[in-house]
């Protein structure tokens, strides 16, 4: 399992980002099983006082009798997320030891991956496509992001055999991606996000579902107007200012919520995690 985190390492540095295997949790309890969560800060278990116990990747490892690699990558893109899951199976193939693996992927919100050109290279589809200013350009943008996403999974099935399982799930946000997955096998596809089972759980009405929600993701939403060269903002701000108010709503219900600390993007408590792992773990378990 070292090799692993060595491989994952060695793949850091060569991307530009050398020091970054804190990410990396690796809990070696000698199973024949493993799980395998990939996600931003809400799998990395930002702000839980005890993380390494009570995020939801050791919760699950324990449920399904297993060892563990969770790999959070807080305010990163899910296009870099996914690389470092492309990573980790590809160096899982040279020995593994494991009968049964458990491939969790928590997807956050889009737009991050235009200032992640190591994983999903905007400036070069720009230059390919030569995209033109229409009200439908920014919605092709994110479009384009999400199939992305879609290839990037299927790629991690790919590198797999029949004793991987794979669920894909979402935390604060909803991505229309589901629709382009349903068809791949051995890929559970979950019909609610993180926060909806959370909301479930507290007897609260469900937020609205959108797709970026915090400030962060917005500015580098706007960082595409830069890169395509466009100082035109018209179309941008139509198109932004419906998701802005979704956005609002989502961090509104947010505040609300007892299950969610009240800084940076407001990641789930200990119960939370727990609900989240048990949603997860009812999934694989009764997956045919």
């Amino acid at each position: 399992m070292n090799d692993i985190k060595k491989d994952l390492v060695q793949w850091q540095i060569d991307m530009g980002h050398p020091g970054e295997d804190w990410m990396f949790t690796f809990a070696n309890n000698h199973k024949e099983n493993l799980v395998i969560c990939l996600g931003d800060s809400w799998t990395w278990g930002d702000s839980l006082p005890d993380r390494e116990n009570e995020m939801y990747g050791r919760l699950l490892s324990d449920y399904l009798n297993a060892d563990l690699i969770n790999v959070g990558c807080p305010g990163w893109s899910n296009s870099w997320v996914l690389k470092n899951g492309e990573v980790i199976l590809s160096s899982l193939r040279k020995n593994n030891q494991y009968k049964k693996v458990y491939v969790i992927v928590t997807l956050t919100e889009n737009a991050r991956d235009i200032k992640t050109a190591k994983s999903f290279d905007f400036a070069k589809w720009v230059f390919d496509n030569r995209p033109k200013l229409t009200k439908d350009l920014y919605h092709l943008i994110l479009e384009t992001i999400e199939q992305h996403w879609s290839s990037q999974l299927q790629q991690l099935v790919d590198l797999s055999d029949d004793r991987f399982i794979f669920f894909v799930g979402q935390n604060f946000v909803w991505h229309t991606i589901y629709n382009k997955l349903s068809n791949i096998p051995r890929v559970i596809i979950t019909d609610v996000n993180w926060i909806e089972v959370l909301a479930d759980a507290q007897n609260l009405p469900r937020p609205i579902r959108t797709n970026i929600v915090t400030r962060f993701s917005f500015d580098t939403f706007h960082d595409a107007n830069t890169q395509m060269s466009t100082t035109d903002l018209t179309y941008f701000k139509d198109y932004c200012l419906p998701l802005i108010a979704k956005a609002i709503e989502v961090n509104k219900w947010l505040d609300r919520s007892p299950m969610n600390y009240k800084k940076a993007s407001k990641h789930p408590n200990a119960e939370g995690h727990k609900l989240w792992a048990n949603h997860i773990f009812h999934q694989l378990v009764n997956f045919n």
